[in-house]
């Protein structure tokens, strides 16, 4: 395990980052910190964290000098129903004091996943999501005024940098509104018929990327949208759904991006219309403090592109606004470049 000195801690909190917001952002949260610089040009995502495990990566996070950090979900590993020990997980992340490095330098927005939703593959049938959805706010920092906590569902929409360089990141919530998982023998089925998102929240993600008001989009899900040949959970489960999105995503303009999360271990994977008439990545970063390890199986996906990498990672977009260029990275231990995939939009 690498030691962070307290003393580059330090020097990372106070990192001189000079913020200047434009645009929309729907999170509401209090503003004890101002939000993104004018033009976005670094953002830094991943999920999969567990507040009792050492978390090196903060520091290689920070040495990107991020404008901003999004969670994909897993940001606590909470696996009881208990609201009580929830809460306790949240606090103990939030004393972390890599995290609260990260904290004091860059807003932090994101979404959940399962285990900080509160139960196992859980959905809508969760008897405390109301709970638990107070919690998730609280660990935001959204304030308590904010239209966020009167929704059903951490689903937000939040949109930076002046016009003509203009980044939104929609962060989607698959638990709260979901339909029951097929499972058989540990093996996730398809539920042909089931929805994920819930028509509410279709509706809003409708308008928000019918709006045009962005050059690039991110689009944040705790879970993988784009594999499909995996057991375990993701938006194949859910064909009428995954179909729908996908769906939607091929008919907004400007550059699209999928950031997921959830399965500990981290890929790139491209996915192409028909007819070719567009193709957009999905990055999937898993595992801040742990990954599936050294033996793990390769699993399939024909969407892949690069390698699995099963290790502890963090993912990077980096946009070059004057080539209108994206780079999306997934980075490790020392900063270490495992997968980098450029696009222009």
């Amino acid at each position: 395990m690498r030691i962070v000195p307290s003393a580059l801690l330090l020097l990372l909190w106070l990192f001189p980052f000079t913020f200047l917001y434009a645009g929309t952002d729907t999170e509401g949260a209090k503003k004890k910190k101002a939000a993104p610089a004018a033009v976005v040009t670094t953002i830094a995502f991943g999920s999969c964290n567990r507040e009792d495990m050492p978390q090196p990566l903060w520091a290689d996070i920070l040495e990107n000098k991020p404008q901003l950090w999004v969670w994909l979900g897993g940001n606590v590993d909470n696996e009881e129903t208990n609201i009580n020990t929830l809460s306790e997980r949240y606090q103990q992340q939030l004393r972390d004091p890599g995290y609260s490095a990260l904290r004091g330098a860059v807003p932090v927005i994101g979404t959940w996943d399962h285990h900080d939703y509160g139960i196992p593959q859980g959905g809508k049938e969760f008897e405390h999501k109301t709970q638990s959805q107070k919690l998730f706010w609280d660990f935001m920092g959204v304030a308590e005024d904010s239209p966020l906590r009167g929704q059903e569902g951490v689903y937000s929409a939040h949109t930076y940098g002046p016009k003509g360089q203009r980044v939104k990141i929609i962060l989607l919530d698959t638990r709260y509104h979901r339909d029951s998982l097929f499972t058989d023998k540990n093996v996730c089925r398809p539920n042909p018929k089931g929805d994920i998102l819930g028509e509410a929240q279709w509706k809003w993600l409708e308008k928000e990327l019918k709006s045009g008001d962005a050059e690039l989009t991110l689009i944040g899900s705790g879970t993988q949208i784009i594999p499909e040949e995996h057991d375990a959970e993701k938006w194949a489960n859910y064909p009428k759904s995954r179909e729908r999105l996908l769906k939607l995503v091929s008919r907004t303009q400007g550059g699209v991006v999928l950031l997921s999360g959830e399965r500990h271990f981290a890929e790139i994977s491209r996915f192409e219309t028909k007819n070719a008439e567009k193709a957009f990545y999905e990055v999937t970063s898993s595992g801040l403090t742990h990954s599936l390890g050294r033996d793990y199986d390769i699993e399939t996906n024909k969407y892949r592109v690069g390698n699995m990498v099963a290790k502890r990672n963090f993912g990077l977009v980096q946009i070059d606004w004057e080539k209108r260029e994206a780079v999306l990275k997934v980075q490790g231990d020392r900063n270490t470049t495992y997968l980098s995939q450029a696009l222009t939009f």
